[in-house]
């Protein structure tokens, strides 16, 4: 089967010459097929290619386009199956390594970071992810247009942390530092002020700079002391636990080289009743319940309702929790204050709703590469919801412009879509209802110059 089309620029919408146009169809342990073309002097690519959904990626000559995923399905007659791709130019950034004093660092190794698998596979195989700094610290990286994360590695293993937006083809200077690690200290007791020994301590680390957050932990000795001294500057949280006992998350900010002592008292376990039922208020057997202290990152084992939607757990203090609970496809979160004398705790599994539509550019052409990201979420009744309990749903649209976007919780979304070239859009306010889709269409405006 034939697919063709052009590779155009996102911004301008001129044709690119000399870009590697790849289609690869995803197998379980690595890609079953690969068919590669170069677009010619007016963007024209072809390639023959089996139905299938198709990963499709774009680099080279300058430019770069996110990774896609195409169906390939039979058309009629003979015709062959159409598809743009949509590239933006690459940009450059180089800086130099440094110490915490201005001291350059030679070796060290930086990387462009992201969470997005496909696109970090994608970058190690065309615009490549990382380079090594010179010995005076120096290093450049062709990166893809967006937000970016850097990550500087010394030889010593310590780290430093950069970002940045990058618009298409600019060329950008950042210095990485690497900062002196902060060291934090302090002692845990239980409910009566005595000691605790044995407990773990844990450090959620939210690193400056855009690093990746650390989890460390270590134990109390006799006397209830602890000490961590390989903290980045930052966010951090930290808490501790004993057994069934936990103490409530303390918050702070921790700079280069600081050390802050933070003291943890636990608190008292709490055995906690309730049932889960269904929208018709029917007890629902077999449902996994989660239950999490608010703003605490220590999560506690997930548990199945029993035959009659009951269930019993022991908490590790006192507090607002966030609990959640999944019969599938049904499912449904609450944020509830528990007591010692709480009354027992009931939720109502709710359908999943949906947000489905269409992402057009400016004239009426879809937009094959846009990205759409759930950016808020917020449910009535529950002010917690905005700040404390927040779906991470994104997806992207295909070849048509279409996406769809199930397995949401009902509530109102504000979502923020993106495509190479283009500026930003924000949509706010998509209620989604119990089991109803919301439709959407989205109309993408140039990038300003």
């Amino acid at each position: 089967m034939t697919v063709e089309g052009r590779v155009l620029d996102g911004a301008t919408g001129a044709p690119q010459a000399g870009v590697s146009v790849e289609f690869t169809l995803p197998g379980h342990e690595g890609p079953r097929a690969e068919v590669i073309a170069t677009s010619a002097p007016d963007g024209q690519y072809r390639v023959e290619i089996t139905t299938g959904r198709w990963d499709v990626r774009a680099h080279g000559n300058g430019a770069w386009a996110p990774p896609s995923r195409l169906l390939v399905e039979q058309p009629a007659g003979t015709a062959a199956v159409h598809h743009d791709i949509l590239v933006e130019r690459a940009g450059i950034v180089r800086g130099r390594v440094l110490r915490d004093g201005g001291a350059t660092v030679a070796a060290a190794t930086v990387s462009v970071e992201t969470i997005d698998t496909a696109v970090r596979t994608a970058l190690d195989e065309t615009l490549g992810r990382s380079a090594i700094a010179g010995a005076d610290g120096a290093f450049e990286l062709v990166v893809p247009p967006g937000e970016i994360k850097l990550h500087a590695t010394a030889g010593d293993a310590s780290e430093g942390f950069a970002s940045a937006t990058v618009a298409p083809g600019q060329e950008l200077t950042i210095d990485i530092v690497i900062p002196a690690p902060a060291v934090i200290a302090g002692v845990v007791r239980d409910a009566f002020g005595n000691p605790v020994d044995g407990a773990t301590v844990h450090v959620y680390d939210r690193v400056l700079g855009g690093g990746a957050d650390q989890h460390l932990t270590t134990t109390t000795d006799s006397s209830g002391a602890y000490r961590i001294d390989t903290i980045h500057p930052g966010t951090v949280t930290v808490e501790a636990a004993r057994a069934e006992s936990m103490s409530p998350p303390t918050k702070r900010q921790i700079v280069s080289g600081e050390q802050l002592t933070i003291d943890l008292t636990l608190g008292e376990p709490i055995a906690v009743r309730g049932q889960v039922l269904d929208a018709d208020g029917e007890p629902v057997a077999g449902a996994r319940v989660n239950a999490v202290l608010q703003g605490a990152r220590q999560k506690i084992p997930s548990f199945e309702t029993a035959a009659d939607g009951t269930f019993e757990v022991t908490l590790g203090q006192a507090g607002t929790y966030v609990v959640s609970a999944t019969g599938y496809p049904a499912k449904a979160r609450v944020v509830v204050e528990v007591t010692a004398d709480s009354e027992p705790i009931v939720v109502v599994l709710q359908d999943p709703g949906g947000i489905r539509g269409t992402i057009t550019l400016a004239g009426g052409a879809p937009a094959p590469n846009a990205t759409i990201a759930v950016a808020r979420f917020h449910r009535e009744g529950d002010e917690h919801a905005a700040s404390k309990d927040r779906p991470r749903a994104r997806t992207g649209a295909s070849a048509d412009g279409t996406f769809a976007m199930s397995e949401l919780l009902p509530g109102t979304y504000d979502l923020v879509i993106s495509a190479p070239g283009r500026a930003d859009a924000r949509l706010e306010g998509v209620v989604v209802a119990q089991g109803g889709w919301a439709d959407v269409t989205v109309t993408l405006e140039e990038e300003p110059s």
